[in-house]
């Protein structure tokens, strides 16, 4: 029975179709173009319903999204990806990029849900791996409402439109499979170019559990910010010998806090404690406390500065 109110067309584009009616769904205010590809794009009129198989690809302000299979609905104005066998579902967002079985996305609330995820998000030292969790995502003008954190963050700080929050998930630094170690939380929340926030993370090396840490562990994803190793790490100095060092970044906006430790074999313990307070979005004030081996002096010494910062 042949269908009726049916647009179709193989290895084609239907671009401004596509687009002429994602703008009539949406508001003047929110609406964007929307554009979908794949090897075989239907559009049924009467559901206002497009479907799209084969090498899929669509489209959506800073958002890129691929799959086998996608549903598009004008009306309402949500995105549905499916990927099959092993082929993923592939959402791209700037630098980051996330893969999943499926994807659930309401562009007008601008909602989603991306299951069975795992991904990777650049950071000072390379990238941090998130793997098997749920991924969902809000706009960043919907962080208080949403109450994803405890302090407010600035929006200008996010790189994007989009936060992420991961549900019962590991995070490691490690691209090896399976990883040396990694951080479990039930909860991660990721501002991309910005930070991760990692909700009071379990410690393992490989499968073995070590400890919970007792506060949020903090991920600087900002460029040529330091950030802390998610497990301790091997140093070597000329004078020091051999030395292990730990540390983290904790605290929320307007507070943050960073400490690290370093035992040596020569010089025994050397510890840092740095702390910042925005007092606006240009001005801030720290104060760092360092107690560590001069080797001028051929002693330890404790030395404290302040200052600000604009």
């Amino acid at each position: 029975m042949e269908k009726t109110g049916t647009l179709k067309n193989r290895s084609c584009v239907l671009l401004f179709t596509i687009i002429l009616f994602a703008a009539l769904a949406l508001s003047e205010a929110h609406a964007s173009e929307v554009i979908l590809e794949g090897d075989e794009v239907v559009y049924e009129q009467k559901e206002d319903v497009a479907y799209a198989e084969g090498n899929v690809r669509l489209r959506y302000k800073d958002i890129r999204v691929y799959a086998d299979r996608v549903v598009y609905k004008t009306m309402e104005n949500t995105v549905e990806a499916t990927g099959s066998g092993d082929s993923q579902v592939v959402l791209i967002q700037g630098a980051q990029e996330l893969k999943g079985s499926s994807l659930f996305f309401d562009m007008t609330s601008g909602k989603g849900e991306l299951h069975d995820a795992y991904g990777k998000y650049p950071a000072e030292r390379g990238y941090v791996y998130a793997n098997e969790g749920t991924v969902q995502t809000i706009q960043v003008s919907s962080l208080d409402e949403e109450k994803w954190l405890r302090s407010p963050v600035r929006e200008d700080v996010i790189e994007g439109e989009r936060v992420y929050r991961w549900q019962d998930t590991a995070l490691t630094s490690c691209p090896e499979e399976p990883s040396h170690y990694s951080l479990v939380s039930r909860k991660i929340v990721v501002m991309p170019g910005y930070r991760a926030i990692v909700q009071k993370p379990r410690l393992y090396l490989e499968e073995h559990y070590i400890l919970t840490y007792p506060f949020d562990y903090i991920i600087d994803l900002r460029e040529k910010q330091p950030t802390s190793p998610l497990v301790p790490t091997i140093l070597y100095d000329s004078d020091k010998g051999v030395g292990a060092m730990w540390g983290s970044t904790f605290g929320a906006y307007p507070f943050t806090a960073r400490w690290k430790a370093i035992y040596w074999k020569e010089e025994d313990l050397e510890s840092y404690l740095s702390m910042e307070y925005a007092l606006n979005e240009d001005l801030s004030v720290y104060t760092h406390l360092e107690r560590s081996w001069d080797s001028e002096r051929d002693e330890k010494r404790s030395r404290p500065r302040w200052g600000t910062t604009y």
